[in-house]
């Protein structure tokens, strides 16, 4: 930045509290220093100094409110709607300084927003992203730069940006979908109850779809950068095609069909249950004993031919898979909950 504002608070003669402004001004960069447009002059040994300083200086007053006496050490900052608009707000303090110092101050300026922005996570199909958008975040505050530390109005509101950024597919992890202008200015806050980021995608077909995700309780540092990753499959069918049915008591082998399609995303689908300890699968054509029936006429099993509480495959199409389902020896019902998704997804 070119210039930056600067306060100077003063106590003189020992005084327990700061007692006035020395300097309210615009600091403008000449060369490798910068300099106020008026002279000051170090006062003398009785005087004591504390500099605050902020950049940009030309924020207007619905955005920023900055100290109007030595008694206060906040700006109260307002998030502007436009991304673009959105400052990289910075801030310097020193410590106590006497007024004998007779030279330069230096000043340490450090972002106190959060950098947001959007990049290609491990997949992205052809289409246009059209928009993204932040729903639900904090956009008040106060920042006191004596504590260095925000208090936060609880209000929440939505920051979007129409991108209308075309992706052929072959885009690598980390490029970047956002621009250096576009990226959101935020408040530092861990992000409060129904936070989410929105993301409105029109596939090579021309159809839309808006994907959303959660991210309520996410901690956004001070200083840092924050980079969400966007992984966009094409849409895929993966399903249960057989319908919940109760089972017997006793031990049982239960076959059961899902669906999986080509388009699912790499690494094929996972079957789980709430009940891993009671509850494994087999695909059909992968069991260590190939009789089933004679496993089902048994009414009990070997563990090597029970599966695993997880069970992951690549088959598409309609698939068969076993339900093993040890006895329930209690006298209570036992609900089991079957879970389908993509592998990549993890448990």
């Amino acid at each position: 930045f070119e210039r930056f504002h600067v306060l100077a608070y003063r106590q003189t003669d020992g005084a327990a509290a700061v007692n006035r402004f020395f300097l309210d001004e615009e600091a403008v960069r000449n060369g490798t220093v910068w300099t106020t447009e008026r002279l000051y002059y170090w006062p003398g040994a009785n005087h004591a100094f504390r500099f605050y300083a902020w950049a940009p200086a030309d924020l207007t007053a619905d955005v920023l409110t900055t100290p109007a006496n030595p008694t206060q050490t906040a700006l109260t900052y307002r998030v502007p709607d436009d991304a673009t608009a959105q400052p990289d707000l910075v801030v310097a303090t020193t410590d106590e300084i006497a007024g004998n110092y007779n030279a330069a101050v230096p000043l340490t300026f450090r972002h106190v927003c959060t950098a947001v922005r959007f990049a290609v996570g491990s997949r992205m199909q052809p289409g246009t992203i059209r928009s993204v958008a932040i729903k639900g975040v904090c956009h008040k505050g106060a920042y006191d730069m004596a504590a260095g530390s925000w208090t936060l109005d609880e209000s929440t509101t939505t920051f979007s940006q129409t991108l209308e950024k075309a992706m052929d597919g072959s885009e690598t992890g980390g490029t970047g979908i956002t621009t250096d202008t576009g990226t959101f200015m935020m408040l530092p806050q861990t992000l409060p109850a129904g936070a989410e980021v929105e993301v409105v995608f029109v596939n090579s077909q021309g159809e839309s779809r808006t994907l959303t995700a959660s991210i309520a309780g996410a901690e956004w540092k001070m200083g840092t950068t924050v980079t969400y990753l966007l992984t966009i499959t094409p849409d895929y069918e993966l399903d249960f095609v057989s319908e919940p049915v109760a089972q017997d008591a006793h031990y049982v082998v239960w076959p059961i069909t899902i669906k999986a399609d080509d388009n699912l995303p790499a690494g094929g689908w996972t079957l789980t249950s709430t009940d891993p300890d009671h509850v494994t699968f087999v695909e059909s054509g992968k069991f260590v004993h190939t009789d089933v029936q004679a496993i089902v006429d048994y009414g009990y099993w070997l563990d090597d031919a029970k599966g695993a509480s997880t069970l992951t495959g690549t088959t598409t199409g309609q698939v068969k898979v076993y339900v093993f389902i040890r006895e329930n020896a209690t006298d209570a019902d036992r609900d089991i909950t079957l879970t389908l998704k993509p592998a990549a997804e993890g448990n």
